[in-house]
This record gives C-alpha cells, structure tokens and sequence, in this order.
C-alpha cells in the first residue's frame, strides 16, 4: 500500500503546482495585457482613420496576452475576421473613391460600411479584454477546484481529491474549448488520483478490518483476574458512563492507547480512579461490536450500584441477540458470555461455531473452548450464608445473627448490598420460599450468583404480622433503626443517590423534575434511616455497638466525626431542601 499512497500523492502534488502555477499565470497576464491595451486606446486616439485605429486596438488585444486565448469566449476569437472585414470595406471605399464615374452616394455608402467595420473591430477587442477579468476569476475557481483536490490526494483522501480534479478541469474545458489542452490534462491527473485514492482505501479497510478481528479475539481472550466485569449495553456511550462513574467520587484517567480511537470521542482504554488515585475501573470499548466492559476492583462500586445508573447487557439479551440473526449482535454477545463466564451459553458457542461467517466461528470457537474449561463451581450446600453480626437482639429474644426487616422493601435492599462472598456480584436469579423453623416463620430467598453461579441464600425471620411494604422513596421501617443495614450502609446509599447528575429544574420536563425528585426522596429516606440510630434521646452519634459492616469500618477510618449528629441533619436539611425545587 506504500507505493501506491506515495504515487497518489505525488500526483497530488503535480496538480497542485500545476494549478497554481496556470492560475498565477492568467493573473499575471491579465494584468500586463490590461496594461499594454489601455496604452494602446491612447495611441489609437491619436491615429489617422478608422482602419489605423482599429488595427492599433486589435493588434494591441492579440499581441499584449499570452493565456487570454485560453479563455476568451468565440465573440473575441473573431475580431480577426472582423479586422479583415474592416481592411476589405477599406479597399473597396478607396477603388470607388479614385474611380471618377462611380456615383457620390455610391462613395458615401462604401465610407459608412468602412466606419462600421473598423467599429466593430475596435468593439470586439475591447470586449474581449474588459470580460477578461471575469473570465480570469471563472477560470481560477476552477482551478483552485482541481487544487483542492490535489492538497487533499496529498493528505490521503485520493478518491475525492481525484474527483474535485476531474470536475474542476471538466469545467474548464466547458468555459473554453481553447482551454481543452491545458484542462485536459487536469481531467487526466484526476482519473488516476482515483484510481489510486480508491486502491488505498481498499488495502486501508482491509487492515482495519484484520487489526479489527484481532481486537476482537483480545477482547474475548483476556486472562481472568479479581475483578469484577459487567457490561454496558452497547448504545451508551463513553461520555454517559464517564458521567455516571463520576457520581461515585471517581475521576477519569486519560487513556493509554498510542493510536488514536477508531471513533472520535469513544476511547478504548479508559481507567477511573478514586480520590488516593487508586484504580477502581477500567473500561474497555471494541469499537467494531461496540462491546463496552467495566472491570471493577476493589469491589467498589458494587455492580448492583453501577446497574441502577447504568443499563447493564444482562442472560437475556444475550440469549436473543444469539438465537438471531446479526452477526455484529452475535459477537457482542459471545464476548459479554465469555467474559461475564456465563457456562450456560456454552451449546449456543458450540453452535455458531459452524456460523458461515469466519468471523462470528472464529470467535465461538474460542468462547467454546474457554466455557467448556471453566472450572465448575461445586453447588453451596443449602444452608443460609454466616450473616452479618447485628447491633442488638430483637426485642422478642431472638439473637443478633437473625436477620429481621421491617419491610419488604429494607429485605430486598439487603440482598442487593450483600455481594457475593466469592466474587463480589450482588445479583442472583432469585426463588422465594415460606419455611417454619422452629418457632419462627422464615422466608428464603436462594439461588445461583448471575455472575460465578456460587450459590447463595437469604434465611429473614419474619414477625408474627405481616411485612409491610416499605419503599425507597417513603421509608423502610418505622422509628426503630434497621437490625440488618447499619449507619455507614445507609450513609453510602443516601451519598449515592444525592451524586446523582441532576439537570437544573428549569431544564427538566414534569416528567424529568418527578424523576430527579424520586431520586432526591431516596437519600432523603437513607439519611434519615442512618440519623435514627442516634436514637429517641438525641445522641450526638450512633453507639459503637451500632457499625458492623465493613463498608463503616472504612467510613469511620476516613472521616470518623461524619457521623455526629449535627452533620447528619445538615445533609439531611440540604437534600430537603435540594427536593423542593424539584417538588411538582
């Protein structure tokens, strides 16, 4: 591909100098002839007889031009003629002017024709070199036209450039066909700049397309490390997820890559750091499937977090873009498997690993052979998980290792902040049972993780009278402080939603403003769950019997006073005050 890039510019460059170099030239002798004809209508003035005149004048519009011929329309291309006429009506006035018998009116009508004829002459050379201006800025659009061409044949954009060459000498040649010659070669230089231009966009798409495919086979082939991987839905794009991780405290790092994107705008290695600048996420973006992965380390955010900011490709999408038909969709999906480990679209693998299509096979090939050597996971027995240590028993005895909500809606969030002990994922394909133990009624919510397939149970004792329900926007529970999620839990839920990139209210329809508002009333309820473990009496913080997780362990290390009472209502007055403006 060197050789025929470098010819394609050469030519480039051939029809630039040529361009300039006749445009300057027309300029040049417009100005000069221009000059040399208003010197010459001062000597005409001053000449004896019409004939004289008009030979000054005509000898002065052909000899004082070089290029004018070029584009001087056919009017001017006849004052040759024209001045022949003039010298033949002179002739013919002096034969009837010496001949003594010729009649006098006879004489006057010869003179008459003489004048006209020289008139005329002198009339044509003049138009001629008044148009030549116009003509000159005419032909010197064209031919900047055909420059335009060469400069971008230069830059490596053959195809195009070798058609502006084609057009801007095609119109040339229409304005004179004088100019035929010259523009012709124009026409020439520009035929073979496309050829060439289209040869190299031809091997440049082939290499991309090879460099493309080995992406592909990067991407699906990474080894395995601790972190966990989700992925985007393919239509969002980098500056939507770099906004969203930004509402966890991260920052962006600028990419690695040596070469630019292939698509402006979406990089292909990207990585968020924290607030120490230690690295939280990389992004990965192929651009040829648009497969978008997060790789999360240090279990934060968890990917529950990131699914309720972010669409997440989840077992569903992926089994219908595999059952269809789209080979783009087919190995975005194969890659989103093969990364996330998901064993169960191994038969899917096998199958379009006979697709016709060399690149979707390919790929299944090697997602087929990877799934099929994943280690299996032995099914946990089915016993419930060690929970969490709890502040305090229950007020009807029971012990501190029971897990007992107030609502529904506090049970479903503990199961979404409870990651898996195994690779650190949040969801699980879910099956709820009602069982007696003992004394108490429990309900059990098991299943395998959607992302290792450990398996994992939830046993909550439920009280004598029903669960309420609960919600996120109007309360989990009554005055009582939660006995499964503890204060640095709830600070970090009520952070994560008041992070949330919000639109001014102003900007937002009634629809927008009810939504920002929901998200408002959300850390509104967190921040008032963790104000309640200062208890009825107004403690100025919650007792230390109160933090168990290791997520306030980190909290109270980084900034042990956040939890004083007095900083819990002046976040909580601001959130409030922050959802008024967003209030219907």
């Amino acid at each position: 591909m060197r050789g025929f890039e470098i010819l394609m510019k050469l030519v480039g460059a051939l029809c630039v100098v040529a361009a300039l170099a006749v445009g300057s030239g027309l300029f040049v002798d417009m100005q000069r002839g221009t000059e040399t004809f208003s010197q010459a209508e001062a000597k005409a003035e001053k000449a004896k007889g019409p004939v004289r005149k008009a030979d000054i004048l005509v000898g002065a519009a052909k000899k004082g031009f070089v290029l004018a011929p070029l584009i001087q329309d056919d009017r001017h291309h006849r004052m040759e003629s024209d001045l022949i006429d003039c010298h033949n009506a002179n002739v013919a006035y002096r034969k009837l002017k010496k001949a003594r018998s010729t009649d006098v009116s006879e004489v006057e009508q010869a003179k008459s024709r003489l004048e006209d004829r020289c008139s005329w002459a002198a009339a044509t050379a003049r138009y001629g070199v008044q148009k030549l201006p116009e003509r000159t800025a005419i032909m010197g659009v064209w031919l900047a036209l055909a420059a335009l061409g060469g400069v971008l044949a230069l830059f490596g954009n053959g195809r195009f450039g070798g058609l502006l060459m084609m057009v801007g000498g095609g119109a040339a040649i229409a304005m004179s066909n004088a100019a035929a010659p010259l523009t012709g070669g124009f026409i020439a230089l520009g035929v073979v700049t496309f050829i060439l231009g289209a040869i190299v966009v031809s091997k440049r798409n082939k290499e991309a397309r090879e460099r493309v495919a080995n992406r592909v086979a990067q991407t699906a082939g990474r080894p395995r490390d601790n972190a966990v991987r989700v992925v985007v839905q393919w239509d969002m794009s980098w500056s939507i997820i770099e906004r969203a991780l930004t509402g966890f405290g991260l920052h962006s790092k600028p990419n690695a890559m040596v070469t630019p994107p292939l698509i402006p705008g979406e990089p292909e290695l990207a990585a968020m750091l924290d607030a120490s600048g230690n690295q939280k996420i990389v992004y990965t973006f192929n651009p040829v499937v648009r497969y978008r992965e997060l790789a999360i380390y240090g279990g934060f955010p968890t990917e529950a977090a990131i699914a309720a900011v972010l669409p997440l490709t989840g077992r569903q999408e992926v089994r219908t873009d595999l059952a269809g038909t789209d080979e783009v969709r087919q190995m975005r999906a194969l890659m989103t498997a093969d990364n996330r480990g998901w064993v169960e679209f191994l038969p899917e693998a096998r199958r379009l690993a006979r697709s016709p299509s060399r690149h979707v096979s390919g790929l299944a090939a090697q997602v087929a052979e990877r799934l099929a050597n994943a280690p299996k996971q032995p099914p946990a027995p089915t016993l419930a998980p060690t929970p969490t240590p709890q502040p305090a028993p229950s007020t009807s005895g029971r012990g501190p290792t029971q897990l007992v909500p107030r609502s529904m809606a506090e049970k479903a969030l503990y199961m979404e902040l409870t990651p898996c002990p195994s690779c650190g994922s949040t969801p699980f394909e879910r099956s709820h049972a009602l069982v007696q133990r003992g004394n108490d009624l429990v309900a059990v919510d098991q299943g395998p993780c959607s992302t290792c397939r450990t398996h994992r149970e939830f046993a909550f004792v439920l009280p004598d009278d029903p669960l309420p329900a609960g919600s996120a926007t109007e309360g989990y529970g009554g005055p009582e402080p939660s006995r499964i999620i503890d204060p640095g839990q709830w600070l970090s839920l009520s952070d994560l939603y008041a992070r949330a990139p919000l639109a001014e209210p102003s900007a937002l329809d009634a629809a927008g403003r009810q939504r920002a508002w929901e998200t408002l009333r959300k850390a509104i309820v967190a921040m008032e769950e963790a104000q309640k473990f200062c208890g009825p009496d107004g403690m100025d913080e919650p007792p230390e019997h109160a933090f168990w997780s290791e997520e306030s362990a980190r909290m109270k290390a980084e900034l042990p006073g956040q939890f004083r009472r007095f900083r819990l209502e002046a976040r909580l007055g601001a959130y409030r005050g922050l959802a008024e403006k967003y209030r219907m």
